[in-house]
């Protein structure tokens, strides 16, 4: 389990945790399905990912994002 910080989007994911207890290939395949089911999408650095803020955001998104905001 991660926490992600006030008003952040990204996520790291520490693969070598003690907890997990998984295979390595397992892992891979968890991850695949996030990003295949939105929950997250790649970055450029090596196990960082970007969280769906729709789904997973901790502060304002409104305020973090106001360029997206649509006015009716």
């Amino acid at each position: 389990m991660q926490e992600i910080e006030f008003g952040q989007d990204i996520i790291w994911l520490n693969k070598n945790r003690e907890e997990l207890d998984i295979s390595l290939n397992t892992y891979k395949e968890a991850v695949t399905e996030l990003i295949k089911k939105c929950f997250l999408n790649k970055t450029t650095v090596r196990d960082v990912y970007w969280a769906n803020p729709y789904l997973f955001f901790a502060g304002d998104r409104i305020r973090k994002f106001p360029s997206c905001v649509v006015k009716r």
